[in-house]
């Protein structure tokens, strides 16, 4: 495991354990959903690399086809998550290389990419920063598949749950507008391909976007 450049970041005090918890609440119900999109993306892009920034404990890595994506950078700011990924997909370390990092510090250096997905990423980091760096991470004609959480009239961004360590992110999410989001993407060099909404069973509804580089 590469660590490099990690600073004070409030994802450092979020368990594994509460974030998982926190996340498949019946109220919440955003792990799943996370799990499964990643599923359809690798279905039905299927990258010969992939990276993945935010990439947590490694939820829906089961779906990557190590026979068609060779070259997997996992990203993550906690060290734990880090290393539960790393033991759960112990088989196919020589395929995955995963580094302890905070994302905006990130240097994606010479590495190069078909897809870049980032799933409840943007909420976090320096919008154009991040977005200009994986625009020039990605191969030719490489895709950014990008999911925002979109604001709720009666719902905070981080839902009420019982995981304690949770409670470090509230105030610390910055909801990203996805007309925003669109036009530093295409000032960067993107192409949008398509977007959706998808609306959850708490009611809470996200913007789920696909973009390619010229």
């Amino acid at each position: 495991m590469q660590e490099i450049n990690k600073t004070k970041n409030r994802w450092t005090e979020v368990t594994a354990s509460d974030y998982e918890g926190h996340m498949d609440s019946p109220h919440v119900g955003q792990l799943k959903f996370l799990n499964k999109l990643l599923k359809d993306v690798l279905e039905e892009y299927k990258p010969a690399s992939l990276a993945i920034p935010g990439c947590t404990t490694g939820n829906g890595f089961e779906h990557i086809d190590f026979e068609i994506t060779k070259n997997v950078l996992a990203v993550d700011i906690n060290s734990e998550y880090i290393k539960i990924l790393r033991e759960k997909f112990s088989d196919n370390l020589d395929k995955i290389e995963s580094v302890c990092s905070d994302i905006d510090s990130f240097d994606f250096a010479q590495r190069k990419f078909d897809l870049v997905h980032c799933a409840l990423i943007f909420e976090y980091v320096n919008v154009p920063a991040l977005v200009n760096k994986i625009f020039n991470a990605l191969n030719k004609n490489g895709r950014l598949t990008v999911l925002l959480q979109l604001p709720h009239e009666s719902a905070s961004p981080v839902s009420k749950t019982d995981f304690d360590s949770i409670k470090n992110l509230i105030g610390f999410v910055n909801l990203v507008p996805p007309a925003e989001f669109n036009e530093i993407a295409v000032n960067a060099g993107f192409n949008k391909e398509s977007e959706k909404i998808y609306k959850l069973e708490s009611g809470k509804e996200f913007w789920f976007g696909i973009l390619r580089k010229n």
